[in-house]
């Protein structure tokens, strides 16, 4: 996918937000719209202040949105986010990376990255200027896969159906950025959308009615 196709995308997303019948959906359409922007992150395909700035005009239109529709506004930041998990080597790599680098080449290495002020952006870079190739998307990786099937499990830290229903957009959004990607096939779209639905339909069993507070 080129950048003028994921940003249609990505506009289509964010204005589906806005378009929303209800509060319900419009949470869940946020939610799906976190996901999708976390997966094109997680795999080097966003920058992070990209990420977080679309996130940010996301939240910015669901409370909109609700207030249109004269529902109880979100507590920000919004609950549910993949905050406040283990580094992946890549990110590990790139601290390592960074604190090893002296003031010029700091400076150097974040202004290529468009002055973002953000490490990780930085780190983006670096990689993509010191590769040998073309950069080529390898289908199917095993972190990405990996990647894909945390995501689901994080649908057991569900505290009621209003929070399981958030963070299986979240997860939805994120499979669908894999596919429409294409860093993963059909068959393993398949497969991992019958996982998640497969736990959605598990937890949602033991989980009592709560709101949706996203």
């Amino acid at each position: 996918m080129n950048d003028a196709q994921r940003q249609a995308r990505l506009m289509t997303a964010l204005k589906l937000i806005t378009e929303a019948s209800d509060a319900t959906e419009a949470r869940t359409r946020t939610a799906y719209a976190y996901g999708y922007l976390d997966g094109l992150q997680d795999e080097g395909h966003l920058s992070v202040h990209n990420a977080n700035s679309l996130q940010s005009t996301a939240m910015a239109r669901r409370d909109k949105r609700l207030a249109d529709l004269g529902a109880a506004p979100v507590p920000n930041p919004a609950q549910g986010e993949d905050w406040g998990r283990p580094r992946t080597k890549d990110e590990e790599a790139g601290i390592e990376w960074w604190n090893a680098l002296d003031v010029d080449e700091r400076r150097r290495w974040m202004a290529i990255a468009g002055d973002t002020g953000v490490v990780a952006d930085a780190w983006v870079a670096y990689k993509r200027a010191n590769e040998s190739a073309p950069m080529s998307i390898e289908l199917n990786k095993p972190q990405t896969l990996a990647n894909a099937r945390k995501k689901i499990a994080q649908l057991s830290d569900a505290r009621h159906q209003g929070d399981l229903t958030y963070q299986y957009a979240v997860a939805s959004g994120w499979l669908s950025a894999l596919r429409l990607e294409g860093l993963i096939d059909s068959s393993t779209f398949t497969e991992l959308s019958a996982e998640l639905n497969a736990s959605h339909r598990e937890i949602g069993a033991t989980l009592a009615d709560g709101p949706a507070n996203h």
